[in-house]
């Protein structure tokens, strides 16, 4: 007669001391208590599940054949596949829905705000540099501030020519040392052409910096997909800083609400992450569905109707307080974004 096992009886030990458990016909009650008197490795804590509830190691024997590892491995993986698609339907089309959710508690089904963000970034980085999307179309600067100490811009075909206007300068300028001009015709263009002087006390080393500003300049407009190596490289260093600062503004603006930093976080997680799965999104239709490009620029109006309805969503105030410190964050916001992008940018041009 086989004999059942009790979570008050010892399991039975083989000669080489390995636990073995024979079913019976209750022999999922054997397995529950087989589970239930398995140790940590760690720290040797009775487990009652895959995890340890003293030190959270999972409970995991690596000394196993290579193809159940492996099979664990896929396993993993898919999990987490499968939870970072249940999160983009929401995340793209339910705006507020995940913050909310994941403040109340309810985190399991959703991938962490963190590693949401990181991997929608990645995502849309790696897609902007390896497509063929052309932020820019920029003209080269015929000029080099450690040779020429003058310049004047002039329409080409006679642009440089007494009856030369600003609009005439400005399409299809080229650039020539205002010392090859004679001082007759010097004085007669100064009125109508834009004329940048650089005096011989400027500083050698803003020369430099301006030099190799002008020379990335130059490499951007004769292979515009440079610039999305550059926003790839820069970008996300401006976000780091600009992410907490962001939820900063957010604690500032509902002061009176009662909420923690981190609520403001997590908002400002989701958010920035929606606005990076819309690119992405925008640089795959660019890509390969060619006959959306006239219409790309439209989606950019959901940003702001999407930021609107996720803080109606998340802090529950009325449209009127909600419009209005909308307004005030984008604003505040937007200047900041400019202020950091333009320098980190033009500051990776001196680096190409």
């Amino acid at each position: 007669m086989q004999k059942e096992i009790t979570a008050d009886e010892p399991l039975p030990a083989e000669a080489g001391g390995e636990q073995t458990v024979e079913k019976s016909d209750t022999g999922l009650q054997a397995d529950a208590a087989y589970e239930e008197y398995k140790s940590c490795e760690n720290c040797h804590t009775r487990l009652y599940g895959k995890f340890c509830a003293s030190c959270g190691q999972k409970d995991v024997n690596f000394l196993r054949p290579v193809w159940m590892l492996l099979e664990d491995a896929l396993g993993d993986l898919f999990s987490f596949d499968s939870r970072f698609y249940r999160t983009l339907h929401p995340l793209m089309f339910r705006p507020g829905y995940i913050t909310r959710e994941y403040l109340k508690g309810k985190r399991a089904r959703f991938v962490p705000p963190f590693r949401q963000y990181l991997v929608i970034s990645l995502l849309f980085f790696l897609a902007l540099v390896t497509s063929d999307v052309r932020l820019f179309e920029t003209k080269a600067i015929d000029y080099d501030p450690l040779t020429d100490e003058n310049l004047v811009i002039s329409g080409q075909g006679g642009g440089d020519k007494p009856g030369a206007t600003p609009e005439t300068a400005t399409e299809n300028s080229t650039v020539k040392p205002l010392s090859d001009l004679r001082e007759q015709e010097r004085k007669e263009i100064k009125d109508s052409v834009t004329v940048i002087e650089i005096s011989d006390d400027s500083d050698t080393f803003l020369k430099e910096q301006l030099s190799r500003l002008i020379k990335g300049w130059n490499r951007i407009s004769e292979d515009p997909t440079l610039m999305n190596k550059l926003m790839a490289d820069w970008i996300p260093r401006v976000m780091f800083v600009l992410l907490p600062v962001y939820a900063m503004i957010f604690k500032l603006t509902y002061i009176f609400n009662r909420r923690y930093y981190f609520e403001h976080l997590v908002f400002s997680l989701h958010a920035h992450a929606f606005v990076f799965l819309l690119f992405t999104v925008m640089v795959l239709l660019y890509q390969y569905a060619p006959f959306s490009r006239p219409y790309l620029a439209w989606l950019l109006l959901y940003i702001p109707l999407y930021l609107l309805i996720a803080m109606k969503t998340v802090y529950n105030q009325g449209w009127f307080k909600t419009v209005v410190k909308a307004s005030f964050i984008a604003f505040v916001y937007f200047m900041l974004l400019i202020s950091s992008i333009i320098p980190a940018i033009g500051y990776g041009l001196t680096r190409i």
